[in-house]
């Protein structure tokens, strides 16, 4: 049985765990499992987002994943021993695909499932990772991926590239040129469905 509940069944109990496993409540992709929240979280259906991603466990599979097993546990500010996935990819921010990735691989670590497979029982783990990444790259993603770069990275200065004299950006970002793309392209279709 998977070991998190879900935030909309409120109080976790021994009922609600046997409710899971009988199949009396089903666990879907659409609702964001317990471990993305801190353990102390109170539930607020009005605000998803508040504390989303700051959960001790899913921060805790966050540096072991990108830092290493060892570096799980400790301060962020920690810089000993081997290089971590991070680093030997030059990751040096949590992306949006990253932390959902993370997502996967810690419900994958919580549930009964003995190999690894798209979905169990009635979550579809590859649903659950593109609402995470939808949630991530919408306009409250943004401060949850501060959050997850100071959790998993510590207080690390990240120098943003156009911030830095003389390199200024000029014009709209490739995020943004193909975000306009798919709009402007959205726009013709339905243009063309109306003629």
């Amino acid at each position: 049985m998977t070991y998190f509940v879900l935030l909309d069944l409120h109080a976790a109990n021994d009922q609600t765990y046997a409710e899971i496993k009988a199949g009396v409540k089903i666990v879907t992709a659409n609702q964001l499992p317990r471990f993305l929240y801190p353990d102390d979280h109170v539930y607020n259906a009005d605000d998803e987002e508040d504390k989303l991603c700051h959960g001790h466990v899913y921060i805790r599979c966050a540096r072991h994943i990108l830092l290493g097993h060892g570096k799980a546990i400790q301060r962020p500010a920690v810089r000993k021993g081997k290089s971590g996935n991070a680093e030997i990819m030059g990751v040096k921010r949590v992306t949006p695909r990253i932390a959902a990735y993370i997502g996967i691989q810690t419900r994958f670590a919580l549930c009964d499932m003995q190999e690894w497979c798209k979905e169990d029982r009635h979550f579809d783990l590859e649903v659950f990772y593109w609402n995470m990444v939808a949630i991530l790259e919408s306009e409250a993603g943004g401060d949850i991926l501060k959050y997850l770069d100071r959790a998993v990275f510590g207080p690390v200065s990240i120098v943003d590239p156009a911030a830095v004299a003389g390199t200024a950006a000029v014009g709209p970002t490739p995020a943004e040129r193909i975000k306009a793309q798919r709009e402007a392209k959205r726009a013709r279709l339905q243009q063309e469905e109306i003629n």
